[in-house]
């Protein structure tokens, strides 16, 4: 949403509790600062907006900082929407020296004075891509008999940590400027890895050890660093990012009232080809005539429908049963969410 909307969604609200009881809800993207937890962001709105129910998208460890996606309100409904675990993170790999947390935090457990060369690196990057096996940090918040590693590795009792298959998507090298100590590198990953234990087992691949710091999420799902604001700004003055931008689709469709009262009732209901916008503002001429070569028809793929350009609800598609086909083609979508107040998810 563009700052003049935003600040349109306010118009008589000179405080606090003037704002919580304008805005019922929505989605904010946060660069959440150093040393806070992704629950203490959560905290620090909550008393500054008195906003009640709030949750984020992808826990950040306090020594990372990037893109932590709030749900505010009854936008809460939506996360899991957002869920797609695909991550992308910037880090620099310290040789030497492994820590007890595999970052800068942790006890210094083990050194070496070995430095591998560049060549090295780049040979030893291709064997952590893809599908791999990876032992997650004790100090992490994996539960084990109930309690959080993290709590247990504090109080000395040492957890064993599992291995567990993870996804690796990319890895590269962003700049080997501070070589031979230090190398920055940028992965792209599926949710559950632990860009901690990467930088760690990288190390030991090239001969020594190692471990993270500068942990940098530049992307979280369909969320990006470069729609985010300070945990300072959104403090001064949130910024709203409208539910259509976050989801993963590739157009929108519009309604009209006879089909928003079906809607309502939480009834399917049949799209054509006029009934859809593309996101970039396609004019009508540009738009295909047939909704199925708009959109792939895939049930895990969620597609917005609005009304007079606010955010009814969020559903699946799927081909129309008693249709035989033709320029005209219409599919069924059918509703997971709808939001009876339309200015909970802006457009």
């Amino acid at each position: 949403m563009d700052s003049s909307v935003a600040a349109s969604a306010y118009p008589h609200a000179d405080t606090a509790a003037a704002k919580t009881a304008a805005h019922p809800g929505g989605w904010l993207i946060i660069d959440k600062p150093l040393g806070v937890t992704s629950n203490a962001v959560l905290a620090r709105l909550k008393r500054q907006w008195g906003w009640k129910k709030l949750g984020f998208v992808g826990t950040l460890d306090p020594l990372a900082s990037g893109v932590l996606a709030v749900a505010v309100g009854a936008a809460t409904r939506t996360i899991p929407l957002l869920n797609d675990d695909t991550k992308c993170y910037d880090f620099e790999l310290h040789f030497g020296q492994q820590t007890s947390s595999d970052d800068a935090e942790g006890e210094v457990v083990a050194t070496d004075d070995y430095r591998p060369s560049l060549d090295q690196i780049t040979a030893a990057i291709p064997a952590f891509v893809g599908a791999i096996d990876q032992r997650p940090p004790a100090f992490s918040a994996i539960k084990l008999a109930g309690r959080a590693a993290y709590a247990l590795a504090r109080a000395g009792q040492a957890p064993i940590m599992a291995m567990r298959r993870v996804r690796i998507d990319g890895l590269e090298i962003v700049s080997s400027d501070q070589l031979p100590d230090c190398i920055t590198l940028r992965v792209t990953c599926g949710g559950g890895t632990y860009v901690r234990s990467l930088a760690r087992d990288l190390a030991v691949a090239v001969g020594t050890v190692g471990h993270a710091r500068a942990i940098r999420r530049l992307q979280s799902g369909p969320a990006a660093l470069a729609s985010a604001q300070s945990l300072a700004q959104a403090l001064e003055s949130p910024r709203w990012i409208g539910l259509s931008q976050l989801l993963p689709s590739q157009a929108v469709a519009q309604i009209d009232q006879a089909r928003w009262q079906q809607v309502r009732q939480g009834k399917a209901i049949a799209l054509h080809g006029h009934d859809w916008r593309m996101p970039d503002g396609g004019q009508p001429s540009q738009q295909p005539s047939c909704a199925s070569a708009i959109f792939p028809l895939k049930r895990e793929h969620p597609v917005i429908v609005l009304l007079e350009d606010k955010v009814a609800g969020v559903g699946w598609l799927s081909l129309d049963p008693d249709d035989n086909g033709g320029d005209e083609q219409p599919v069924i979508w059918s509703p997971k969410m709808v939001f009876v107040d339309l200015t909970v998810c802006w457009k």
